[in-house]
């Protein structure tokens, strides 16, 4: 599936492109029980002739574009999709922010939208723009509302990576969700994703990356320290890129046979008072 567009938005998805329904009055509806398998989802966008007021964005998501609805009063609710053995690729030439996630390229907009037990596996996840900013996860790109979440979601041998050709801006990349907004969290969920970003300015977490304001429902969510490519050694990873939330552990392999988890979040990057904790991937 391939996307090209001189955009506003633009959105692609290997079920739905874009969930924004437009009605006169709140519509509440849900998305569940799906799999996208073996599929290569890529959207290319670009800033044309005649456009003003860059940036424009471009989300790509593997089973959904855009989770979301422009109308108030209205709940959203994704349950149970899967997505294995795919490629998914936003790619944004100039004036472009680009957006990917290996479930759905963003979960944004008005009131509630509510994500749960959606799985992302032994897939690929990329995001890169020419000149902005661009956002790589594991679940989704973006998750921004009132009373909007992730929860009990999983992120399996999956690959997430965000490139930024510009100096000015930054890569980011999470294994869940790289940019976390407004009120939305992300809680009981668990990424063993490898999590790399390149550019001048870059930056990874384990779990999510937070803007100010997020929810403190940031909780209870596990990631592979050594897949957390934030630096030479294991303290450098992050479930989160600040201390929000609690009880976020990081899983720091301890030879070929064990793991052990932090008895504490580590938000505050350290990973000590180890405990043994099994069957968490």
């Amino acid at each position: 599936l391939n996307c090209t567009n001189s955009p506003n938005t633009a959105c692609i998805g290997g079920l739905i492109g874009a969930t924004r329904l437009r009605f006169n009055k709140p519509f509440n509806y849900t998305i569940q029980s799906s799999t996208v398998r073996n599929v290569h989802v890529a959207g290319r966008a670009y800033f044309g002739d005649g456009q003003t007021d860059p940036p424009y964005d471009l989300y790509v998501g593997g089973a959904v574009g855009v989770l979301g609805t422009d109308r108030t009063g209205t709940t959203v609710q994704a349950s149970n999709i899967v997505v294995e053995n795919s490629n998914i690729e936003s790619v944004g030439e100039e004036n472009m922010l680009t957006y990917a996630g290996g479930v759905f390229g963003g979960i944004w907009y008005q009131n509630s939208i509510q994500v749960s037990n959606c799985i992302s596996r032994n897939s690929s996840v990329l995001s890169s723009s020419a000149s902005y900013e661009t956002y790589s996860g594991g679940i989704c790109g973006l998750i921004q509302g009132n009373a909007t979440y992730i929860t009990s979601s999983y992120v399996i041998d999956t690959i997430v990576n965000a490139i930024t050709y510009s100096d000015g801006y930054t890569a980011y990349a999470a294994g869940i969700c790289p940019k976390v907004y407004q009120s939305s969290y992300i809680s009981q969920c668990i990424s063993n994703a490898v999590v790399s970003a390149s550019g001048a300015n870059r930056q990874v977490s384990g779990i999510g990356i937070c803007s100010s304001g997020t929810s403190p429902n940031n909780s209870n969510n596990y990631f592979i320290a050594a897949n957390v490519k934030a630096g030479t050694s294991l303290s450098s990873a992050q479930a989160f890129n600040s201390n929000i939330g609690s009880y976020n552990y990081a899983i720091a392999l301890v030879g070929s046979h064990s793991n052990s988890v932090a008895n504490s979040a580590t938000n505050e990057m350290t990973i000590s008072k180890n405990q043994m904790r099994g069957n968490i991937y």
